[in-house]
């Protein structure tokens, strides 16, 4: 393509060339090609000619509230069937005071390791019931139970319904 001289970039010092980033307007000593009859393309003197401004970043796809309700709506099914997979693969019952309802049970980290698992595979239980699941539902160092169990446990070392105390 033939340059067109009226139209060569000028470089002056006046002017300094940004950084080189993708996306970003690039200022060179070569002259611009003239793209005859493209409006808007041919640079004029003392001009830096055609200009490429780069995009401004996506949003993220949770950004938006209404498409995290969605989402959560859409995945709330698969979150419960995996969870009933769960506690039906370790006992389908509290490991301590024999709870049933899949509502009140929840998995427990026998080893204490779940921060390290979270940390692993993702702070959400979804991401750790998926885990567990490609590996086959490892029996050793997870069990399920209840709520209060679990949090009794992780709180005060032990289960209030091994305590002699509430022994009946």
């Amino acid at each position: 393509m033939a340059e067109c001289e009226p139209h060569k970039l000028e470089v002056a010092g006046s002017i300094p060339a940004p950084a080189t980033n993708a996306g970003i307007a690039q200022r060179s000593a070569e002259p611009m090609p003239c793209k005859r009859g493209d409006v808007g393309s041919n640079p004029t003197p003392g001009s830096i000619g055609r200009v490429r401004v780069a995009r401004p970043a996506r949003p993220k796809r949770m950004s938006n509230p209404l498409t995290q309700m969605r989402v959560r709506r859409a995945a709330k099914p698969y979150r419960w069937s995996l969870k009933l997979e769960m506690i039906r693969a370790y006992g389908g019952e509290c490991a301590c005071c024999k709870e049933s309802i899949p509502h009140f049970l929840s998995l427990e980290h026998t080893r204490g390791d779940g921060a390290e698992h979270r940390k692993r595979v993702g702070d959400n239980a979804q991401a750790q019931l998926v885990d567990l699941k490609r590996r086959g539902w490892p029996k050793d160092g997870y069990t399920v139970l209840c709520l209060n169990c679990n949090i009794a446990k992780g709180a005060h070392g032990q289960c209030p319904h091994t305590l002699p105390e509430y022994q009946k």
